[in-house]
Formats: C-alpha cells, structure tokens, sequence
C-alpha cells in the first residue's frame, strides 16, 4: 500500500473460464487427447481490464497459455501485478482501517454480450502473503450491472472486489507516538530547571526542533488530502503550541528574574 500516492499493488491470479463451442472435438478421433495447451494469443478471450487503475495498464499483457478441454471449455489464469487506486482515509492514521477495491469488467463487450460471473462471493487468498504493516479483515466481491448515460438501456457488468485492511501500528507505536509523549515530558521539565542554569531555553528550543522533525516524518508518510487531519497529526499540533506556549513563559520567567534597578524600573501598579 503506498499511502501518499493512495495506490495499492496488487499480485494476482486472474482465474477465467468459458465455453467455445467452436472448438470442440471428439477425443476418440484424435487419439483419445481430452485437453490441450495452446498459445491464449490463438483464441478469442474476454478483454477484462481494471477500471480504477492507477498507472494508466488497463489490459492484462502476460501471454501465458490456455487449457484448452474437448468440451470446450477454457480455463486461462494470466498473472498480473494490479495498481489499483485506493483512497486513504488518514483520520485515524495509524489506527486506520482501510476499504480498497479493484473494478473488473470487460472493456469493449456489454452484459448482452458478455456475462462476468464471479466463482464465490469471496476471492481466492489460499496464496496469499501477509504483510509486516497491514492485515487482511474481510474481503468480498460484488457484481454489479451498471447503465451509463451514453446509453440507458445496455447493461455493462463489472466485478468488484473489496477489501478490508487493517494497518498494524506498532511500528508507528515505537518510532512516533512514544518519542512525542517523552517529548511532552520534556517539556515540563523546563519549569523544574534554576533560571540562574542558563538551559532553560536550550531545553524547550530543543524539543520544539525535535517536534518538528516528527511532524515532517509524518507529513511524508500520509497523502497530502484536505479531507481529514490525522489524530497523530493533531496530537503533535498541541504537543508544539504546548512546547511554544512553555518557551513564551520561560522568556517571561528568565526576563523578570534578571531584572535589577539598574536596568528596569518597577511599575506603578506593582508597588
């Protein structure tokens, strides 16, 4: 999943199967041969693209071969390396759940011509990897007739797989959230250290620099959406207004414990 970009790459199998009558044989006539091999460049195949994709490769271009039966029927299973479009939703970033689909569908048929059946209600994941950043909660396929305005009354099908992503945070845990929490810390420890020290400012310039390193990190790994403001985010906006409003006092702090009568006159309304 490339979240700033919201792309997800996809690694797949593309099981299809369908009927021809047309090339239909007797096995007894040629050597009791039931099944063949031939080139899938040879026959006529759906032109099944990926409507939300995301780097312009609609088609899918590996020419493997096809299992060709006497009966007709064809079972072809291409692989291909899907980049689906996925919009992220960074609002509890990075205790999110994300909802990414891929749109299948043939390109040049419509569904009197062409009928997309998918096997299951679910996809095939027996093959399927995990990842160190995201697990797998749910996933489903939905088919779905569709009329456009161009043309009301012819049907176009399309299959559509969702899938639900859960992001495992515990890298984010370590590397960000309790790093800003020790920073929090930090910060009221400014209070605690001598004027006469001379590292009060040292101390709260430092941890504002820190934070705004994190706050660049961050900005770097969520997509750069006005939607939403990740938690992450805003937790670390308050942590920084904190730490700034804690430097503001400290000059204050620093200013009046230095003040002399020879240097500053006290006001009227203090006496």
């Amino acid at each position: 999943v490339d979240e700033v970009n919201q792309i997800v790459t996809s690694n797949v199998r593309l099981k299809q199967q369908w009927k021809d009558v047309n090339l239909q044989w007797n096995p007894d006539e040629y050597g009791g041969i039931k099944k063949i091999r031939i080139p899938s460049s040879d026959i006529w195949r759906p032109d099944l693209v990926l409507y939300n994709n995301a780097d312009g490769d609609f088609a899918i271009v590996h020419e493997t071969k096809v299992l060709l039966e006497h009966t007709g029927m064809i079972t072809w299973t291409p692989p291909a390396i899907f980049k689906s479009y996925c919009e992220i939703t960074v609002l509890y970033f990075p205790f999110d759940l994300q909802n990414c689909s891929m749109k299948l569908g043939t390109w040049t048929y419509d569904g009197n011509l062409v009928v997309v059946n998918p096997d299951s209600d679910r996809p095939d994941l027996s093959n399927f990897m995990e990842s160190g950043e995201w697990v797998m909660k749910d996933y489903r396929s939905w088919k779905h007739w569709v009329y456009y305005a161009c043309c009301p009354n012819t049907p176009y099908l399309d299959i559509t797989y969702h899938f639900l992503m859960l992001r495992l945070p515990l890298y984010f845990i370590v590397n960000v959230i309790i790093p800003c929490m020790l920073f929090s810390f930090l910060t009221g420890l400014v209070f605690y250290l001598p004027t006469d020290s001379g590292e009060k400012m040292t101390l709260s310039i430092s941890v504002l620099l820190s934070l705004t390193v994190f706050l660049l990190v961050i900005v770097e790994l969520i997509p750069s959406t006005s939607s939403a403001v990740p938690l992450i985010g805003k937790y670390m906006l308050f942590t920084m207004v904190f730490v700034i409003t804690s430097i503001v006092i400290t000059v204050i702090v620093i200013n009046t414990h230095h003040r002399s009568p020879s240097t500053h006159t006290m006001p009227q309304w203090v006496r």
